[in-house]
């Protein structure tokens, strides 16, 4: 009897042994099948995807299903199966997307955007939160893969420093003053990202950058038209050539100046005049003090022209 009692209770063992493993075994094909159905949602939606968030959801519930079968001990051999298996059940490729192509089209922009990008953040770092407004009107329908001009964009032509010398009974001191040369576009005209060929370094600049570039005190900001640009920028190289020779010519004579003066104001010693002290060669024979106030009002009327009145000490 005892024996019999013995064998039923193995029988009830292995029949309970069946069903636990059949019972786990539907548990791990649930966890696989909503895996499968979950990776076949997504693609299916990656497909579609016209906008960067737009899956994001779905995405989210396909991790939280993949974490409950890691949960359950489930290799990553049979989730990469079910993966596999349930993006296979829906046709199609995932970068051919809208939004895939349109991201692809965005890095193509901006790579060839790329020479006059770096251009700009070169040159213009101050004001570089106009940067977005650069990379507007390109590859247009007009100009494919280029600018297309618009009458309220400018070209960034050239820069040029420019110093005023302080003079003796000025309030200005010796300054340096950038000047920014900007061209006008002509709407509907195509610009090349890349300006190779020196006619503009940066093309495609909003007019609100200009006008923010003319309240800054120390920035001059000269707009020309395309054809007069390099014009007005050789008036401006050979009348600022000119101030610096007569700065020059006005320094000598003021030194000549004051050297005379000394001279004649040298006083008897034992009866006895000091000996004068020799002026340069450079210096003239005579009007010395008449040709230095020649030369001082001619280098104001030129600085007048380059950089406006200037200040005069009070006498």
């Amino acid at each position: 009897m005892g024996g019999l009692l013995r064998f039923n209770w193995i029988i009830v063992g292995i029949i309970l042994l069946k069903t636990m493993a059949a019972a786990n075994a539907h548990v791990f094909e649930v966890c696989l099948h909503r895996l499968a159905d979950d990776a076949a949602a997504l693609k299916s939606c990656r497909i579609k995807q016209s906008a960067s968030a737009e899956c994001d959801a779905i995405h989210q519930q396909f991790e939280i299903q993949r974490q409950q079968c890691v949960a359950q001990e489930f290799t990553r051999a049979h989730m990469s199966h079910a993966i596999e298996y349930g993006e296979s059940q829906v046709q199609g490729e995932v970068d051919q997307s809208p939004y895939n192509k349109r991201v692809r089209q965005q890095q193509k922009e901006n790579r060839q955007m790329g020479p006059n990008i770096a251009n700009f953040e070169a040159l213009f770092p101050h004001v570089s939160k106009h940067l977005g407004k650069v990379r507007d009107n390109f590859n247009t329908r007009r100009c494919k893969d280029q600018y297309e001009g618009r009458h309220d964009r400018w070209m960034f032509i050239q820069r040029k420093e420019i110093t005023q010398f302080s003079l003796p009974g000025s309030h200005t001191p010796t300054t340096t003053v950038p000047v920014y040369f900007f061209a006008r576009e002509k709407a509907g005209q195509c610009y090349s990202p890349d300006p190779a060929d020196g006619k503009y370094q940066v093309v495609n600049i909003p007019e609100l950058m200009l006008l923010e570039m003319e309240q800054v005190p120390d920035i001059e900001v000269t707009r020309c038209l395309g054809s007069r640009c390099q014009i007005d920028l050789s008036s401006l190289s050979g009348l600022y050539e000119q101030y610096q020779q007569q700065y020059r010519e006005y320094e000598q004579l003021a030194v000549c100046a004051d050297m005379d003066l000394k001279n004649s104001q040298r006083k008897l010693v034992k009866g006895k005049k000091r000996p004068e002290r020799q002026l340069p060669d450079y210096c003239p024979e005579d009007e010395i003090h008449v040709k230095a106030l020649n030369a001082r009002g001619a280098l104001v009327e030129l600085s007048d022209r380059l950089f406006g009145p200037i200040s005069a000490a009070p006498n």
